[in-house]
This record gives structure tokens, sequence and C-alpha cells, in this order.
């Protein structure tokens, strides 16, 4: 069984991957946060590959462009030998690593929701789980990432593999919740209409913070009205970044006179999808008071901010991960 996504290939663990597990597992960073030490050995990575790794539903996260395995993601059940969650038999666990080198590239983000399409459309999941111990912001920020929402926290949880106890805190997700929040639920694009609209426009990839933002740059206006605004959430569909920055030229004047409610309606869209979005504009121009405070109160949250250059866009969305 193989899944892919853009930039990866995820597919059962093979023996002559104990050099790349390796590499990445020795490093004390990667095991003990996620509660199993750092592997000893080439040798100690095999035989981990043959016990461990060769559990049904476990992939090697391998990236495309290089072949080589720099992480592992799986899928745990309530028959598993290794699983954390409490699970009803129509339910799952996801779990996942990555190696140090590729923390912060939105890898891991990009496994996760390939396998929770996976476990919902393909295995007919009801409700996917997730954890992570007290302190691994990371790997909650994967999770948030991926729509999972907080469940609960048990305390004094056994960690065997390191013989301790920990604090962990549970998110799960519904296949309802899934396919509400997911642009996999969303109306469906019109492909033609979807490659016509990106031919129009170029994407520059902006990075902060181990964070990534897209800037889309064109001369016209793509965004007039609701649907327009969806339009464009599904043009990225499949890509991963942190937030989006479009230019004010790019949206209908009628979006910055709010009597019409259209940038309510609009940035609503965004919000549902949890999607962070920069505007950059010259907005000493506008008289509105009312334009005014929306752009400071905006500008003091995290999913809508108001810039006067690409570079403050970058710098208001980078800093909330």
């Amino acid at each position: 069984m193989e899944l892919q996504t853009k930039r990866l290939l995820l597919r059962a663990w093979k023996e002559s991957d104990a050099e790349a597990l390796y590499k990445y597992a020795q490093n004390p960073n990667v095991g003990p946060i996620a509660g199993w030490p750092p592997h000893t050995s080439v040798e100690n990575s095999r035989e981990i590959i043959k016990a461990v790794l060769s559990a049904p539903e476990t992939y090697a996260v391998v990236l495309k462009e290089t072949g080589e395995a720099v992480g592992s993601v799986g899928i745990m059940t309530a028959r598993s030998e290794i699983k954390s969650a409490q699970m009803t038999d129509n339910e799952c666990e996801i779990g996942y690593w990555i190696g140090e080198p590729y923390w912060g590239q939105g890898l891991m983000p990009e496994a996760v929701n390939e396998l929770l399409r996976y476990a919902f459309e393909d295995l007919g999941r009801t409700t996917v789980w997730c954890g992570y111990y007290d302190g691994n912001e990371k790997s909650k920020r994967v999770q948030e990432k991926c729509g999972f929402v907080y469940s609960h926290t048990e305390v004094n949880k056994p960690v065997p593999l390191l013989n301790e106890v920990r604090t962990e805190h549970f998110t799960k997700i519904s296949q309802q919740e899934w396919r509400a929040t997911s642009l996999v639920a969303m109306k469906e694009v019109d492909i033609h209409k979807k490659q016509q609209n990106m031919k129009e426009k170029s994407i520059i990839s902006h990075q902060a913070d181990g964070q990534i933002f897209l800037e889309v740059l064109s001369e016209k206006q793509f965004i007039g009205c609701v649907q327009d605004a969806l339009d464009l959430i599904g043009e990225f569909f499949g890509q991963y970044y942190d937030g989006i920055i479009i230019h004010e030229h790019n949206i209908s004047p009628h979006f910055f006179e709010l009597k019409t409610r259209l940038a309510g309606d609009i940035l609503q869209k965004f919000s549902n999808y949890r999607l962070r979005l920069a505007i950059v504009g010259d907005w000493s121009k506008y008289t509105s008071h009312s334009l005014a405070a929306f752009i400071v109160e905006s500008n003091r949250g995290r999913m809508v901010n108001f810039a006067s250059s690409t570079e403050e866009a970058v710098a208001l969305l980078s800093r909330f991960k």
C-alpha cells in the first residue's frame, strides 16, 4: 500500500531503510519527546523496522525528491499492540515523527492530511484521534493545522519505552468535522476555471520562523464575491502553507465599504477554513473611520491582517504559529 502527496511518498518500511532511519532517529531531540529512546545503531534501527515499523498501516515518510525515508507516520486501531488513545472499533489514532532537518517545512501536516483522507474515505473511520505529550508544541501545531480539536488530558500516563510517566493531551476529529472543515468538502471548483485562474496569477513563497506564506501576484481583480474567495481557496488545495498574501487591487472596491458586508462575508470563509490572510495596500487613502477601526482591530488578531508592504504582511502573519 502506498499513498502520495505533492512532495511525499508514504510506503511500507524496508530493512534497506535502516541507515536512513538511524540517521534521524539517533537524534535525542526526536524520539524522547515522542515517547521512545534514540536509536543506538544502524542494526538497532533495522531491528525496530522488523519488530515495530512493520506493523499494519505504518508508513515511511519518503521525500519524492531524494527517495530517502525521513520520518514515520501510521494508523493505530483499538486492536493495535501500540496505541495511546482509548478507541472504539470504528475509530483510529494517528502517530508521527519526522527528522529534525525537516521541521518547519510543512511536511508532517502534508503526510497527516493524506492519512486523514485515507482513514475517512478509504477505511471508513468515524473519528481519528491524536495526542502529544505536555511541552511538545511542534506536535500540537501539526494537529491544529490538520483540524484536530482538543478532547482531554490524561496525567501520569505511562511511557513504557522510557520507563516514566507524563501528561498527555488528546485531540480528535470526526469524519463529519473533517468534511465540514477540509477543502475537500468545499463547493467543487470547476477544473477548467481553476486552471485558467492560475494562469493569470503568479505565486511567490515567503518563509519566516519556519512558516510558509504564499503571495498571489496578479494585475487583475479576482475577488468580487464570496464564491471568488472560495475559488481562490480551492486553487491552493493540496499545497501546504500557513497563510496567503493578496493585494488591495485584486479585491472589489465594495469590499472596503463595510456597509456592504462583503468584507465580513468573504473573511468569514477564510476563517471557516482556518486560513490566515494578509491584504497589502495603501490604507492611508481611505477616509472611513469604520474601516480604519476595522483594520486596527484585525491587526491585533491572527486570522486577517492589513499591511502596507509584503514585508509587513509576512511579519504580521508570522507573529503566530
